[in-house]
């Protein structure tokens, strides 16, 4: 595959499993140096070995995307080690189902910190690397959900 992204330093938030873990292994594999922040280490670890068993540059990062101080020490850590940050992909996210009237203020909570402030935190983190760099990219993941809602889907589609 041709390496257009060499040199580029992408973070992929929830990188450990599903959706992100699929971008780490394709990104990698057009040459971006690759951070899989994870609030769970092991998912982070074993997408990491997944793309080091490649030959693939990469690293993990546990980081809870509710944290201010995780996603400053992801950023930290991502340029420290790569010398820039070119893009996030805020993917983390959480999709509970329940119907409305069975979700406590807890649970609605829990959803928009997750899926609505850890993208916010996330991007704020890397945004001021990005302005000194003069570029980067923030990338939201979102889903359909948000249009169309759904039977169970009242938290997960107000973020």
């Amino acid at each position: 595959m041709e390496q257009f992204l060499a040199g580029q330093a992408i973070i992929i938030t929830g990188g450990g499993q599903g959706i992100g873990r699929r971008l780490a292994q394709h990104l990698a594999s057009l040459g971006a140096a690759v951070c899989i922040a994870d609030i769970d280490p092991g998912a982070a670890q074993a997408t990491l070995d997944l793309l080091q068993s490649a030959n693939y540059t990469g690293m993990a990062v546990a980081c809870d995307v509710t944290s201010v101080e995780d996603t400053e020490k992801m950023a930290a850590e991502v340029l420290s080690r790569f010398g820039s940050i070119d893009v996030l992909i805020n993917n983390a996210g959480i999709f509970p189902i329940k119907m409305f009237s069975d979700i406590s203020a807890g649970e609605w909570q829990r959803v928009i910190e997750i899926n609505l402030t850890g993208t916010f935190l996330a991007a704020k983190a890397v945004y001021s690397q990005m302005k000194k760099q003069g570029q980067g990219k923030i990338i939201n993941i979102a889903s359909v959900a948000g249009r169309v809602g759904g039977a169970g889907f009242a938290h997960y589609s107000a973020t």
